[in-house]
């Protein structure tokens, strides 16, 4: 089956699994972004996660298996929120990184994305990686690269205690939390209470056919969060996408907020600290 040329988009390569996106597509991209990352003169380690959806276990060793064969070696962090592989990219010795997910998309859908070494996504270089892929050019290595394994549990503390220190209390809040059966189960809750607030959450195992509600966390299906914030005693509900790099907040009668004024707010506290 030919790989559709769509599913390469600006900033990843996203499609329905099993027909726009399989496994042996996969595995060539994996092998042509060791072979994108070699014309650049930066191959070598990669970081590679995932999020919480169905297909992404078997994505996830497709795209590994093709960054070994390009003589990359390859480092899992596992199933953790996008944030923290991309600060395990960040805070380690890799050529890059990347990551298995389809964001917001619903469940049938999975995709790739690409990260620097400082955990940043691609834009510019997905249409070099796309044009490399479909004109063939992916040589395997001399030898296969290295597959090696962190713990999750390691990955999340550490992730934790770096963020610990950089964010003020929370003490005396109490705040409602809905991943959406995304991957931001595996850490929201202990994260927050390590803050210091105390919490609730809904929707909170990861659960890849997302059977509460959308992956997309906008208001229309967020109701059952608006609804617990409204009725109970919160500061605040925050619900997030699949792969927790993008949430709503709920204020403390229940509703949404809109993001502008959320901008507004983090722009001014991140002006005082350039004072």
């Amino acid at each position: 089956m030919a790989t559709p040329r769509n599913i390469f988009r600006a900033y990843d390569i996203r499609g329905i699994y099993g027909s726009e996106l399989t496994l042996v597509t996969a595995e060539r991209v994996g092998a042509t972004f060791a072979a994108y990352l070699a014309s650049k003169g930066a191959s070598g380690r990669i970081c590679i996660g995932r999020d919480a959806r169905t297909s992404s276990p078997d994505l996830e060793a497709a795209v590994t298996a093709g960054l070994r064969s390009g003589g990359c070696d390859v480092v899992s962090v596992g199933m953790v929120p996008i944030p923290v592989a991309n600060w395990w990219t960040w805070r380690g010795d890799f050529a890059g990184g990347v990551y298995i997910t389809a964001s917001h998309n619903p469940a049938e859908y999975n995709g790739i994305r690409f990260r620097h070494p400082d955990g940043t996504g691609f834009t510019e270089g997905n249409a070099a990686i796309r044009d490399l892929f479909f004109a063939g050019e992916s040589p395997a290595a001399a030898a296969d690269g290295d597959l090696t394994h962190i713990p999750v549990a390691e990955v999340l503390e550490l992730f934790a205690a770096f963020t610990a220190k950089r964010i003020g209390s929370l003490a005396g809040m109490r705040i409602a939390l809905d991943p959406g059966n995304g991957v931001g189960g595996v850490i929201l809750e202990s994260l927050f209470q390590r803050f210091g607030a105390a919490t609730v959450i809904i929707n909170g195992e990861p659960d890849g056919s997302f059977p509460n509600r959308p992956s997309e966390p906008s208001p229309k299906n967020i109701s059952a969060l608006m609804e617990l914030v409204a009725d109970g005693d919160f500061d605040c509900g925050i619900a997030f996408d699949g792969d927790c790099d993008r949430c709503v907040f709920v204020d403390d009668r229940g509703r949404p907020v809109q993001t502008e004024k959320i901008g507004i707010l983090l722009a001014r506290e991140l002006l005082k600290l350039r004072q």
